[in-house]
């Protein structure tokens, strides 16, 4: 894993901030900010064909990103250091989480970790154990895995972020129209508009205008929530969920949000594949187990971490 991070490089980090208004009697309410951070890594790294595959076939733009990303060069570079401002960023978003005790979300993240360290702190550790209290250090106020979470209670049938988000929010929207209780409110996240700089705009523009043929961001998210055959609806979230849990008398749309006056489709979140939408997911997976949970439990299973393959996490030391 590694070598595999030393060699490769990111180039899209979505970050989700995510604010807890006062609470009001109808239920809990949030502020959600979210970023997409188009970064460019300086000089040489690699790429798989099949990650350039699925990236063209989502949308991605790699035209886009060698004139608009944001270059960067890991601090533990050999390349001459120049002042990084994407570097900057993160360590004052870090030093910030620390000063506010605000706990890091990830959803299956170690490798996100992995890349997070490596881009924008230092060179990775050379012992599991050192990566280990590095990332502790850096994140004193905690890291919570929502896989790992949801897999703790006893009647998840999937934790992947698409299908956990999904069932999440319908049974968000069940407790609508005052079926709210102590043990499982009602709560509701105000997605923020983007800041979008101009030229981003423009090219945003031009893409819709030469691409007459594009899906509504609807279809984007039911073609292929997870499976690589775009054709068969066997593996439509939505339809699982209807066959599990009954048909939804609200309106499956990617927003928490369900105020009759609120537009029936949400423009300010992208497609599943979005790196801000996957951050945007993994936080409201947060929220609505941060009221269904115990406190106690809670607090218990920060700084675990989920292994694939395995069944006892990887723990983090306490700060």
């Amino acid at each position: 894993m590694k070598q595999t991070v030393e060699d490769h490089t990111i180039f899209s980090i979505g970050l989700s901030i995510v604010k807890k208004k006062e609470e009001e009697e109808k239920g809990h309410f949030y502020i959600c900010d979210n970023f997409n951070f188009l970064t460019l890594k300086q000089g040489k790294f690699t790429i798989d064909s099949s990650t350039g595959e699925f990236l063209v076939k989502h949308k991605f733009s790699f035209d886009r990103l060698f004139v608009d990303g944001i270059p960067f060069l890991p601090p533990s570079s050999k390349q001459q250091q120049q002042p990084s401002t994407l570097v900057d960023v993160w360590k004052g978003i870090m030093q910030l989480m620390a000063r506010r005790d605000i706990p890091l979300v990830i959803h299956h993240g170690l490798f996100d970790l992995m890349y997070l360290y490596h881009s924008f702190i230092g060179p990775l550790p050379k012992t599991l154990s050192g990566f280990l209290k590095e990332i502790s250090n850096h994140f004193p106020s905690g890291i919570y895995d929502t896989k790992f979470l949801v897999e703790q209670g006893d009647d998840h049938q999937a934790s992947f972020l698409g299908y956990v988000f999904a069932k999440y929010d319908r049974l968000r929207q069940n407790r609508f129209d005052d079926k709210s209780t102590e043990a499982k409110p009602y709560f509701e996240i105000d997605v923020q508009a983007p800041i979008q700089l101009e030229q981003t705009k423009k090219n945003k523009k031009t893409e819709e205008e030469n691409d007459d043929d594009r899906p509504t961001k609807r279809q984007d998210v039911r073609k292929e929530p997870y499976c690589h055959d775009p054709h068969s609806k066997l593996h439509d979230i939505q339809i699982i969920l209807d066959h599990q849990m009954g048909p939804s008398i609200y309106p499956q749309v990617y927003s928490s949000s369900l105020d009759k006056d609120e537009p029936k489709t949400d423009t300010r979140l992208e497609g599943a594949h979005a790196s801000h939408f996957d951050a945007y997911m993994t936080g409201f997976t947060f929220c609505y187990l941060s009221h269904t949970m115990d406190p106690i439990e809670l607090k218990n299973y920060k700084n675990k971490v989920k292994i694939r393959g395995m069944h006892v996490p990887l723990t983090f030391p306490l700060k």
